[in-house]
């Protein structure tokens, strides 16, 4: 439920902030337990059937906790292609699946990369803040994951504070998640 409940946070956020028809926060409550009912209910009496030879993932939400120790952050960067305008956020939980801070961000006009890569960038900026030393980043931008790993000394605007998070006394794997 909790995460239910964030994502339409999340979702009611970025209606707000791209212009489009909000709903009330009582609502967001109530459109998230409605969702899990009928979630629950199509799992219970419509279950997945796998066609021989393939596999199917049942658990869309699934997420995997980081080892003992370690914290692992969630970011994502989105752009309005109207306007070009974009916000990034992130959430971060703990080998417990504690959730321990979460983030949002209006950047202004830029492009997707580059609020995929602001969302990774607070996101490291805020998990070293909060005194983690072991990190685990997982983002779904697959041209992100390249600047952040290869590339990061490169011609980004970003490029001087990764190479400084690079630098630091911490241990921190980058990841992809589809």
């Amino acid at each position: 439920m909790f995460v239910v409940i964030l994502w339409n946070l999340w979702i009611n956020r970025n209606a707000k902030v791209f212009g489009s028809p909000c709903v009330d926060a009582g609502s967001i409550v109530n459109r998230s337990v409605q969702l899990v009912h009928i979630t629950e209910h199509a799992l219970v009496n419509h279950p997945v059937k796998k066609p021989h030879g393939t596999t199917i993932a049942t658990d869309p939400l699934h997420w995997d906790p980081p080892p003992p120790t370690w914290m692992k952050i969630n970011t994502d960067g989105a752009q309005r292609e109207v306007d070009g305008y974009a916000s990034c956020g992130g959430v971060a939980r703990d080998s417990n699946e504690m959730w321990s801070f979460s983030f949002s961000k209006f950047i202004g006009v830029c492009s997707v990369l580059d609020a995929e890569l602001c969302g990774a960038y607070l996101g490291l900026y805020f998990v070293w803040n909060a005194g983690f030393r072991q990190v685990i980043l997982e983002l779904d931008s697959m041209d992100a994951l390249r600047i952040l790993k290869v590339d990061y000394a490169g011609s980004h605007a970003l490029s001087g504070h990764l190479i400084e998070f690079c630098r630091r006394a911490w241990c921190v794997k980058i990841q992809h998640i589809s």
